[in-house]
């Protein structure tokens, strides 16, 4: 006893009967073999050029952002050295003749 249900078995026999009725030519199977080769060798080389241009995109992406965080540490290392040297001015004294208005900002710190 055959348990297959009879729309599977109609199935083969189209498939059965249009594979019979394929004519056979091998030049045409051999174009499409080098078909399917220029295929895979355009796509391999499409997606080489895609990962190069990816690759170009990323470094010049890092670069910007190492460029944009080097500009903001050079105003915060600015503003750090202008910060020591006001402290440093204040708590030493002032430039002398300025003696009552350092003395006043120094009460502010202490």
């Amino acid at each position: 006893m055959n348990n297959t249900p009879d729309w599977q078995k109609e199935q083969r026999q189209v498939k059965n009967t249009i594979v019979r009725q394929l004519p056979e030519a091998p030049e045409l199977i051999e174009d499409k073999k080098e078909d399917k080769k220029e295929d895979k060798k355009e796509d391999r080389e499409r997606r080489r050029k895609e990962k190069w241009q990816y690759k170009l995109e990323r470094i010049k992406l890092i670069t910007a952002k190492a460029l944009a965080v080097a500009k903001k540490r050079k105003w915060l290392v600015f503003l750090i050295g202008i910060g020591i040297a006001a402290y440093s001015i204040i708590s030493s004294g002032g430039f002398g003749g300025m003696g009552g208005i350092i003395d006043k900002l120094k009460g502010l710190f202490n």
